[in-house]
């Protein structure tokens, strides 16, 4: 995966303001990226599963081709899985908002504080032969997103989605966990919280109909 040196001092704070006036939705606490990665964006070459367009596997349409979403390969910062994210996006390793065993920071560039969009992905292996309902619980426990949001997709995926109003901008909140089995037999959980305002809610859910289509049950 291409990567490109770090946005200057001026830049980065400014993308870090942006994202933490984002995950303050619902008054909790923002994401912040500890590094900005241009991932390169390697559509067509690399295989990536739901860019069909037709419905996606959690709610809402998946990316179509007219799309072209960027590639963020299986392993960015730890990360075991592959998901698209769309063309005007970016993102960098690490999150101030969970800790897991790979996380990234994922944000739209050049919005403005009305129209930014942003969040987070994540991935924690399970220490078992096979996830529990409480590996899911403890992962989901880091979203900001009420317990109570959640519903069951099916019986390894979950969705949960918020919406509510921040210093008069109002921002919808979507959220997926899921259970699967990396390329190399692990198990793990797959999980993603993104903001923005409802005009983008399409486009989040594309992003996390993306992890749902690649990681496999």
């Amino acid at each position: 995966m291409k990567t490109t040196p770090p946005h200057t001092t001026a830049i980065r704070r400014t993308i870090l303001a942006l994202l933490a006036g984002i995950a303050a939705l619902l008054a909790t606490a923002g994401v912040a990226a500890t590094a900005h990665a241009d991932t390169g964006g390697r559509y067509p070459s690399a295989p990536m599963r739901g860019v069909d367009g037709g419905a996606g596997p959690v709610k809402g349409s998946n990316f179509s081709p007219s799309d072209r979403p960027y590639v963020i390969s299986n392993d960015f910062a730890g990360i075991e899985y592959t998901f698209g994210i769309p063309g005007d996006w970016s993102c960098g390793a690490g999150s101030s908002v969970v800790s897991a065993n790979g996380e990234a920071t994922c944000f739209e560039e050049g919005t403005t504080k009305t129209t930014a969009a942003g969040g987070l992905v994540a991935y924690q292996k399970c220490a078992e032969s096979r996830c529990t309902t409480t590996d899911v619980k403890r992962a989901t426990s880091q979203l900001r997103v009420d317990r109570e949001a959640w519903r069951a997709v099916d019986e390894t995926t979950w969705y949960a989605e918020q919406s509510g109003t921040l210093n008069g901008v109002r921002k919808v909140r979507v959220a997926v966990a899921h259970v699967f089995h990396t390329a190399d037999g692990e198990h793990g959980v797959a999980f993603a919280q993104f903001d923005g305002p409802p005009s983008k809610r399409g486009e989040l859910l594309k992003i996390i109909n993306s992890i749902r289509a690649n990681t496999p049950r």
